[in-house]
This record gives C-alpha cells, structure tokens and sequence, in this order.
C-alpha cells in the first residue's frame, strides 16, 4: 500500500478540487456568454449624464450605472434624449 502523509493528502485533495472547480467554471461561463451580443436594441444613451450603456434586459425603462436616472425606449426603440 502506498503510504502517504496527512497533510500530502489534504493538497492533493484541494488541488484536484479547485482545479476541477476552475474548469467547471470556465466552461459553464463561457456556454453562457456565448449567447450575448452588442445589438443595437441593448444600447441605451442616458438623458440625463450621456453615458452610453448596455442592458440586455427587454424592458421599455433602464437605470443608468452612472448617475441612477430612469431612461425610457420610445417605440421606435430609441432610447434616452431621442425619446423625447
């Protein structure tokens, strides 16, 4: 039997478990931002600081990240000062 010391044991056990987490991550993420795009409909222009911003969710009204103001999509999708 091969004889093994515990605290060899104990780094080769968590080792193997981050690396196996590491991959598991890196795949399962990347799977996921495979099906995200740069489209037009996802770019929204703040009214209010200007920031240019993406949000991929499909709703009419956005927070900006910048400065917290509500921007609302007309329904031609434009998005921000071409809103109004």
């Amino acid at each position: 039997m091969i004889e093994i010391d515990f605290y060899s044991a104990i780094s080769i056990f968590l080792s193997v478990f981050l690396l196996a987490s590491f991959f598991y991550f890196i795949f399962t993420d990347g799977a996921k931002r495979k099906n995200t795009s740069l489209d037009a409909r996802y770019l929204w222009h703040c009214s209010v600081c200007l920031h240019a911003y993406f949000d991929a969710r499909r709703s009419s009204f956005s927070h900006c990240p910048k400065c917290g103001s509500i921007n609302k999509k007309d329904i031609n999708g434009k998005a921000g000062k071409d809103a109004l």
